[in-house]
């Protein structure tokens, strides 16, 4: 043992049989207000110097990501901190050294779930993505991760004012980042006169994979959705649907996970 890592090699396995990258004990993460500083932390978590490389296990942590600074418990690159996008979290680790974080741009590209970045921190030789946080105004948003899913607060990705009876492919990119694997939230269908049925579908695809339903005879009333397949990532597919008058409806999303 050393600073909290314990490596783990099975001679020509590359400590294949040891565990999986990124697997994780009581990961977690909370961040009540923005700011530009947060701080994962967990009682175990495996990195790896490459996918089927040499794993370290590293047990205790707290690793604080400063977006302000470079390199361990910062981000790789001065200046790619987004106004407003993602940044994946990874653990870091190496022979001798203190297991730390490292923030990077995954805007526009899907984290790897090791880093592939140019820039690792002198010393680190393993890493594992436990994170893809989104960020406004060059701040972390508020919310709360578990495991690999990540709460965040009620946000409408969807304004509608008039029926849409079929299904209808919908970017979330502005809030759900491309590592996510399924999404969930909750909608409502708001008619300005009385209506016998007011329902929405979402789905994973236009196919119905994956499809939740709602229906209800009063209008207003919000219905969670829960795990809905990102097929298509950062894609969600509705339909939305009043007989009476549509005026504003919404879709919010509230989780992700990665």
């Amino acid at each position: 043992m050393h600073s909290g890592i314990s490596i783990l090699l099975i001679v020509g396995l590359g400590g294949g049989l040891t565990g999986v990258i990124g697997q994780a004990r009581n990961l977690a993460m909370s961040l009540a207000t923005a700011g530009t500083t947060a701080t994962w932390t967990a009682d175990e978590l495996i990195t790896e110097t490459a996918l089927g490389g040499t794993q370290y296990r590293n047990n205790s942590l707290s690793l604080t990501v400063n977006l302000a600074i470079v390199g361990a418990g910062g981000v790789d690159v001065a200046g790619t901190v987004p106004t407003n996008g993602f940044m994946a979290i990874y653990a870091i680790s190496g022979p001798g050294k203190t297991t730390s974080a490292l923030g990077w741009n995954a805007t526009s590209s899907k984290a790897p779930e090791t880093y592939s970045g140019t820039a690792m921190p002198a010393g680190y030789t393993a890493s594992a993505l436990i994170s893809v946080w989104r960020i406004a105004n060059g701040q972390f948003v508020p919310g709360y991760q578990l495991a690999r899913r990540i709460y965040i607060p009620k946000v409408a990705v969807l304004t509608l004012t008039a029926n849409v009876a079929s299904y209808t492919a919908l970017s979330v990119s502005g809030i759900i980042p491309l590592n996510a694997k399924t999404m969930g939230g909750c909608a409502n269908v708001n008619p300005s006169t009385s209506a016998s049925n007011n329902y929405f579908f979402v789905s994973g695809s236009a196919s119905e994979i994956g499809a939740q339903f709602s229906g209800t005879n009063n209008s207003g009333v919000m219905t969670p959705f829960a795990d809905i397949p990102l097929i298509t990532p950062q894609t969600l597919y509705y339909i939305m649907v009043s007989t009476g008058t549509m005026t504003t409806s919404y879709i919010y999303a509230t989780e992700y996970e990665i």
